[in-house]
């Protein structure tokens, strides 16, 4: 579990999606800071400006660039669901 005022995150998160609410809510709870961005079913431009200790993409269609992946000092998590068939 991340310990509440540890960490510097940002999020990309589908909008409207009932399970990146829940990603949220947990999230919001335990960092000390949070940048988050909704983002709908088509891709958009998108830059990081500043860094973060986290940069974490669940189910968004935000699409990052190597010079905004850098911009993680600790790590940079996509995390997408996959078929149930797999």
């Amino acid at each position: 579990m991340i310990k509440k005022n540890k960490y510097s995150v940002i999020l990309l998160l589908r909008d409207k999606d009932p399970f990146c609410i829940k990603f949220f809510k947990f999230i919001s709870l335990n960092c000390k800071s949070l940048k988050v961005f909704w983002s709908g079913k088509k891709k958009k431009n998108f830059f990081i400006n500043k860094k973060y200790d986290f940069i974490i993409s669940y189910r968004s269609s935000i699409i990052l660039k190597n010079r905004d992946i850098s911009k993680a000092r600790i790590a940079a998590i996509n995390l997408h669901p996959g078929s149930p068939n797999y």
